[in-house]
């Protein structure tokens, strides 16, 4: 999500450039809305398919091709309709608080991000240095909460380039350690469980829908700028297909690796068990979730802003009030919030998902209609 959140806190223009989009940059920005640093943490991956065992694979399949499936159609819907904001999208009725509900929902969801970046990093201090969790995670948001204060968005532009470096060492690391040890079917046990995701199905469909739901607003004002209507599926196609390899070659080298599975951060545990590589990539994991938190932490103080003029005036004290509240949460630990806030967003999102074919179809049925009627 990290295209995502950065495209609401800095304006469209530092993802969306006057050039047309083809079908590579489609699926680079598309496989960019989803490819995280909890993602290649391997935490969120394992627990959502991973524990699944062979099955869990399965539900791989199944919630890409559902990003992929809903990504087309709402790129469709844009491009029909016209419609850039997230808000009008998911609710095509003209009912204002239905709209500022959906933009509370995303701003606290991103607030979650802040306090699951936050765990994950006081997870890092505790795997590389020892620190108590809690120190690292309130160092994290000391530095966070400085970064949002000063408004060092341009510094946050440059960590997003820790998420490529990551998606390339997570497969190299990945590589070297099947290359050493194989890969068997038996790998792929089922393991420890989420209550909250049910089986494999009911996982792979939440996944889906809590990242529609967190996405919608940078893949709409996408539309306008492709170079043709066939860019949207094939773009999409492709980006499933990188979404994919990466999600693949996690999970293989965790199913060979149960040693790391349970740890908070298992691609690190593996990195780090597999030499000086654990210390590359915690500088990379450190700066993609450092990154994550300032742009989401802003997102959200600049949304409170635009919906309060009174919140507006106090940004510091709102700033400050966050943070400790960020804190508090970050103490559940990384993979506990990961284990609750992206399933219960993973619900909503699945109205979310239902509201966005609904509009779809309406808009599709009303253009129909016009053509003929010949208006």
């Amino acid at each position: 999500m990290v295209y995502c959140l950065l495209s609401w806190q800095f304006g469209r223009e530092e993802i969306i450039m006057s050039q047309k989009i083809g079908t590579l940059r489609l699926a680079l920005t598309f496989a960019g809305c989803f490819l995280g640093a909890g993602y290649v943490s391997g935490q969120e991956l394992w627990q959502y398919f991973g524990a699944f065992g062979a099955r869990g694979l399965l539900g791989l399949v199944l919630a890409v091709a559902l990003l992929g499936g809903t990504g087309v159609l709402l790129l469709r819907l844009s491009a029909r309709t016209g419609i850039e904001t997230m808000d009008a999208l998911i609710v095509r009725a003209d009912i204002p608080w239905l709209r500022t509900v959906v933009g509370v929902l995303t701003a606290v969801l991103l607030f979650g991000v802040v306090c699951i970046m936050a765990a994950g990093i006081g997870a890092l201090g505790e795997q590389m240095l020892g620190l108590p969790v809690w120190l690292g995670a309130a160092i994290a948001c000391v530095l966070i909460a400085a970064a949002a204060y000063f408004g060092l968005g341009g510094m946050v532009s440059v960590f997003t380039v820790a998420v490529p470096c990551m998606i390339v060492a997570a497969l190299v690391i990945a590589g070297i350690r099947l290359h050493r040890t194989g890969l068997t079917a038996a790998a792929f046990a089922a393991g420890d469980t989420n209550p909250m995701l049910g089986n494999w199905a009911t996982s792979a469909v939440n996944y889906a829908a809590y990242n529609f739901f967190a996405t919608v607003g940078i893949l709409a004002p996408l539309t306008r700028h492709l170079k043709k209507p066939g860019t949207a599926v094939w773009g999409t196609v492709l980006g499933c297909v990188l979404l994919l390899a990466v999600a693949l070659g996690v999970l293989a080298a965790l199913a060979v690796s149960p040693e790391s599975v349970g740890a908070q951060l298992p691609m690190l545990d593996l990195a780090c068990r597999l030499g000086t590589a654990g210390v590359v990539y915690a500088v990379l994991l450190f700066l993609g979730m450092f990154g994550t938190s300032v742009s989401s932490l802003v997102a959200v103080l600049t949304y409170a802003g635009q919906k309060s003029a009174r919140l507006a005036g106090h940004r510091t004290a709102l700033l400050l009030v966050l943070t400790a509240a960020a804190f508090a949460g970050s103490l559940f630990g990384f993979g506990d919030l990961i284990g609750i806030v992206y399933p219960v967003y993973g619900y909503l999102g699945m109205a979310a998902m239902l509201l966005v074919a609904e509009h779809a179809v309406h808009a599709r049925r009303a253009g129909n209609h016009c053509t003929a009627t010949g208006d």
